[in-house]
This record gives C-alpha cells, sequence and structure tokens, in this order.
C-alpha cells in the first residue's frame, strides 16, 4: 500500500469521531472531552495529570494544589484548576519557580476573598523550568499572588 496523505479536515473528523483512547507519546486523547476530576483533599499534581481540569467540587474544606517541581520533561504540561465551592483554593509550588502576575519568582496564588471563590479558575503550564499561572475569577484582584 503506497503513501497516502490525509487533509487535516479529515484527519480532525476521524479524530473527533474516535471512541476510545488514542495515545500519543505521554499524551492521551479522549475524543475531544477534557478529564475532570474532583479533589476534595489537598492534592499533588503529578505528570499524569497534564490535559486535566482538576476542581473541588464536594469538598468542605480549604484546598492547596501543589505544582510539581519544572523539569524538562514535563515541559508543556498543563493543568486547570476550578474553584466548585464557597472555600480557600491554592496552588503552590517550589520557592522562585512560579511565574505570576507581575512577577517571575512567585511561589503560590491563592483565592480567599469571600464570595468570590466559586467559578475561580487557574491556568498552570510548565515552561520546562517554571510554572506559568494565570488566575481567572471575577476580578483578578481578588486572587492573591506571593513573590
Amino acid at each position: 500500500m503506497g503513501n497516502r496523505r490525509l487533509g487535516l479536515g479529515r484527519l480532525e473528523s476521524l479524530v473527533e469521531q474516535l471512541k476510545r483512547e488514542l495515545a500519543l507519546g505521554s499524551a492521551t486523547l479522549v475524543g475531544f472531552k477534557r478529564a475532570i476530576e474532583a479533589k476534595t483533599d489537598d492534592y499533588t499534581v503529578v505528570e499524569a495529570d497534564s490535559g486535566k481540569v482538576l476542581t473541588t467540587e464536594g469538598t468542605a474544606k480549604n484546598i492547596v494544589f501543589t505544582l510539581p517541581t519544572p523539569t524538562t520533561s514535563l515541559q508543556g504540561m498543563w493543568v486547570e484548576f476550578i474553584n466548585c465551592a464557597d472555600y480557600e483554593m491554592k496552588i503552590t509550588g517550589d520557592a522562585g519557580k512560579m511565574i505570576l502576575q507581575g512577577s517571575i519568582t512567585g511561589n503560590y496564588i491563592d483565592i480567599d476573598e469571600p464570595n468570590q471563590l466559586i467559578g475561580a479558575n487557574a491556568w498552570a503550564i510548565c515552561t520546562g523550568t517554571k510554572w506559568f499561572v494565570r488566575g481567572s475569577a471575577i476580578s483578578v484582584s481578588h486572587w492573591d499572588f506571593n513573590q
């Protein structure tokens, strides 16, 4: 059988119709849905969490998410955090290894503003040497950034 080329549109259509997991190196595509996991206790993020949405749904206490030490093997890893409970959510990492709003040497981002907790979310992307973390809430000023 000769080489066949697939157009991008056709390839996209085939992947969207896929009804099973498709492993590509260290990434796994599951149709076009994102994996969502609720965490009700403090949690240390691992490489297998890349691409996931981690929530605080169902918790009855403040939650701390801890990012792994950035390494070249984690470069490109990303995870999203969504606060689904009326409790504080904190994302922490190694001192000086987080790029936050206004700081390249941070070590945590924390949403603890009363009446602004539910729905706050953040994204963390590993550059290989640091974590870039960006928070979103009703107002970004409701996030505390440590530097």
